[in-house]
């Protein structure tokens, strides 16, 4: 989360509103579905999103779950580069120990050749 700028509490919900969005749209997730996946109502995510209601810490986590990303992932409203290791993470974080281990080992067989070769510096 980009914490440099001065946020009022109006400002983090909007920004938490579309942040809400941009992971619907990545998932290809309706409101309906959404809030029905967390337990709530069939027009929870929406009320949240038109600003009628605030979620709960308890229903922030809940939403988490069910997508399957960590929470942070929910609270970033940072750079293009931020998002960008954002989706990295939230990826990572839906793949088995196994797969990870693998990733990460892929990852830094890339830097390696990356360093190697001189014009991609």
């Amino acid at each position: 989360m980009n914490t440099d700028k001065n946020y009022s509490d109006k400002d983090y919900l909007s920004l938490f509103r579309t942040r809400l969005i941009e992971l619907q749209e990545r998932y290809n997730m309706s409101s309906r579905c959404l809030s029905t996946g967390v337990g709530a109502s069939p027009n929870y995510i929406h009320g949240i999103i038109s600003g009628d209601k605030n979620p709960s810490l308890t229903k922030i986590f809940e939403i988490c779950e069910y997508l399957e990303i960590p929470p942070k992932v929910l609270f970033e409203f940072g750079t293009a580069q931020e998002e960008k290791l954002s989706r990295l993470s939230d990826n990572a974080a839906r793949l088995s120990p196994d797969e990870l281990d693998y990733f990460i080992q892929l990852m830094e067989g890339f830097l390696i050749l990356k360093e190697r070769n001189p014009r991609n510096k």
